[in-house]
């Protein structure tokens, strides 16, 4: 079907000819044949169906995995930032331990390291 659709005026052109041979030999002149309607064997539309039902099955189940593989990178880079931040909250809180009170990198900090 897929195929006899886009070449439906060549199929017409066929008809057409083939129609106009048929009539000539009775005296008759054919100006025109035209495909009005494509009626396919029932077995023929069952499995069109079926193919057009495993492209939307095969389309959706894309969509899913597509999804499905967003929302896990999402987490992933969350569960990363989650993890960065509670390193940098802790790297702060053991900077902010020392004797002066200043966190680390401070001028307090360095003369402190450099005296001891």
């Amino acid at each position: 079907m897929e195929q006899t659709i886009p070449h439906l005026p060549e199929v017409t052109r066929d008809i057409l000819s083939d129609v106009t041979e048929s009539v000539n030999g009775y005296g008759n002149a054919t100006r025109r044949a035209d495909v009005k309607d494509l009626t396919f064997p029932e077995i023929l539309q069952e499995i069109m169906n079926r193919v057009l039902a495993a492209e939307r099955q095969s389309q959706a189940e894309l969509v899913e995995a597509r999804t499905r593989a967003e929302v896990e990178q999402i987490e992933s880079e969350s569960r990363a930032e989650v993890t960065r931040r509670d390193g940098q909250t802790e790297a702060e809180s053991q900077g902010t331990s020392q004797d002066d009170g200043e966190p680390p990198g401070t001028a307090a900090t360095c003369r402190t390291r450099i005296a001891a």
